[in-house]
């Protein structure tokens, strides 16, 4: 055999590998046994990984030779396998084909690993495909490793392994894939691997055989690990394989090993007469936690957390995880700890408690539900929109016993709320109506709120003129019913306002004279109305024969009876007024000038006071 035997692993990424075996999925429990490979393989093989399905969606040309054979980095390999995530079809035959051209690249012989749970689906035969390689390399093996997969399908994927003088592994739960690989492995090496079965090897030269667990009584620790042992200060050994087997003279050594920046460190005395067994001892325990918006509901995915480890008064309050969602399996130092969760408005903190050797499993409920708010004018009517919401919670310290949690001025907002009573104010234009809502936690609450409203477009106009007046025009509005009562004005002259259903009285005052007009109108819940104002009035403006902008003018006009309507000091002054007779007076220091008039409706004119 050769000295670095070379294998390339196919790896499935069809949409199926989502599927469970025994509540794990299939890609999840091959992404933790091909990390373990690829650390045992370590400096042990020429290794490639290829992937097919998981760049696009119903595409049997993706394949993607990520690494192509040779010595990879496993740190990069394995963080390329951790990111690998199923989403296409099953092209087998085709990735057969590419991982056999790669090993042809290198000579004859080799390893093809396929790691898959179903048959090709792309209308190709990975049985032929498998057949062509092996009657073109003899010393090719082919090996299969099946994750849940019907019989039908193992019978179309068995046949590659057959073909190509290799094992097959069924794989029906997770404990099942750590021998299966142990024994491939032992295929591709040649030689027992260390722990491949789960038996600490006990025959052998002098030496070391060294394992982690998580404490007493623990399981094995087997990811993401870092041997360093040295004899005298010197360095003997540094690798990250599950289970070093050390090949080491009788003698003392210091094994250091860490895990998740936890370290490990024991010395150990290799005697002469076998290889000596070292179980080291993390003192760390497993977090497992479910984070839920309530009992029995699904996992939140938007959650944000914070873990901190607690009861450590010199080092305080040390933050050792955060994310979003549910957390993943936390690998930490035995000890006390918190954590928070928080998702919109809801909040929520734990304490937990970490045994070395353990696992704590705990499934939290973050009580909180989502309020689904929607404004109507009328029963069955279009939702509202320029709408103004407030959510408000009961809080007996708040001014008047409320305190103001949300507030949205979309259509039709999501509220994250934890679970409970709320007291809701809904505002379109000068409608509002208060409701109350209940939210529960891991539910959806729709609640509707009819606000009886409608839109009143206000313009004026001079009684007989199509026209409406472009300027000068203030509106006030008055609530004639007991539950409308208030008075608002609106400037403009073509102004747009929202009420509550209601009766109304509208003034229009035309300019600051005495040119003024009202209608009642009947609002009535989603209508949208037009209002037009006539006006018996025209407009005047003054001035004094033969003088075109006189000085210090004082010019006041008054009704019939005596009672001033308008004052003002412009030189040239003009004013909208309603219909009648009226006398202007202009007052020229220690001079009253005085002229009588008459406006009609609709006229526009100019009235010249006459000097004396």
């Amino acid at each position: 055999q050769d000295a670095r035997p070379r294998a390339i692993v196919i790896l499935d990424g069809s949409g199926s590998m989502w599927g469970e075996i025994e509540g794990t999925p299939k890609i999840e429990a091959a992404q933790a046994g091909l990390a373990r490979l690829i650390d045992t393989l370590e400096g042990r093989a020429d290794l490639g990984l290829l992937g097919y399905g998981a760049r696009r969606k119903s595409d049997c040309k993706d394949i993607d030779l990520a690494f192509p054979l040779g010595r990879i980095d496993t740190s990069t390999a394995k963080a390329w396998l951790g990111k690998f995530s199923p989403r296409g079809k099953t092209p087998m035959a085709a990735a057969l084909s590419a991982a056999g051209a790669a090993l042809a690249e290198g000579g004859k012989g080799g390893h093809i690993i396929v790691v898959t749970d179903g048959a090709d689906n792309c209308r190709a035969d990975p049985c032929a495909v498998a057949a062509e390689l092996a009657a073109a390399d003899s010393g090719l093996r082919m090996h299969a490793i099946i994750l849940g997969s019907t019989d039908e399908d193992m019978d179309k994927t068995r046949c590659i392994a057959e073909a190509g003088k290799g094992l097959v592994e069924t794989v029906g739960k997770p404990a099942d894939l750590e021998p299966a690989l142990g024994r491939i492995m032992a295929a591709i090496t040649g030689t027992a691997v260390p722990g491949a079965n789960g038996d600490a090897v006990a025959e052998g030269p002098p030496g070391l055989r060294l394992s982690l667990r998580l404490g007493p009584g623990g399981a094995d620790v087997i990811d993401d690990l870092a041997w360093v042992v040295t004899r005298d200060g010197s360095e003997v050994y540094q690798g990250s394989t599950p289970r070093p087997a050390l090949d080491l003279p009788p003698g003392n050594y210091l094994v250091t090993v860490t895990s998740g920046g936890i370290k490990a460190e024991q010395t150990v005395e290799a005697g002469g007469g076998g290889p000596t067994t070292a179980v080291l001892d993390l003192g760390a325990g497993i977090v497992r936690i479910a984070l839920r918006a309530g009992p029995g509901a699904g996992e939140i995915s938007d959650a944000y957390y914070t873990i901190y480890r607690t009861g450590d008064a010199a080092a305080g309050r040390t933050t050792v995880a955060v994310g979003r969602g549910s957390p993943p399996p936390l690998l930490l130092p035995a000890g006390s700890y918190r954590a928070v969760f928080e998702q919109g408005l809801a909040r929520i903190e734990r304490a937990l408690n970490v045994e070395a050797g353990r696992e704590l499993t705990s499934e939290i409920a973050l009580d909180i539900g989502a309020l689904k708010v929607s404004a109507r004018a009328v029963e069955g009517g279009p939702l509202l929109e320029n709408v103004y919401i407030t959510v408000a919670e009961d809080d007996p310290e708040a001014a008047g016993g409320r305190r103001e949690v949300a507030t949205s001025a979309a259509a039709e907002p999501v509220f994250t709320l934890r679970a409970g009573l709320y007291h809701l104010k809904v505002e379109h234009g000068r409608a509002a109506i208060t409701s109350e809502a209940t939210v529960r936690g891991g539910e959806e609450t729709t609640h509707e709120v009819i606000v009886p409203s409608g839109r009143l477009e206000l313009s004026s106009r001079i009684a007989g003129s199509p026209e409406a007046i472009g300027s000068l025009l203030v509106y006030s509005v008055e609530g004639l019913d007991a539950a409308v009562k208030g008075t608002m004005r609106v400037n403009g002259p073509q102004a747009a306002v929202t009420l509550a259903a209601g009766r109304y009285r509208v003034t229009s005052q035309y300019g600051s004279g005495n040119a003024r007009a009202q209608r009642e109108v009947l609002v009535e819940a989603g209508s949208d109305q037009a209002l037009v104002i006539e006006h018996d009035a025209g407009v005047v403006a003054f001035g004094i024969a033969g003088q075109k902008q006189p000085r210090n003018a004082q010019w006041t006009i008054k009704t019939p009876d005596g009672a001033t309507v308008w004052v003002s000091a412009d030189p040239t002054p003009e004013v909208p007024l309603a219909a009648g007779d009226y006398a202007v007076e202009v007052r020229l220091g220690a001079r009253v000038l005085m002229e009588r008039f008459n406006v009609a409706p609709g006229e526009v004119k100019t009235v010249e006071v006459k000097p004396e």
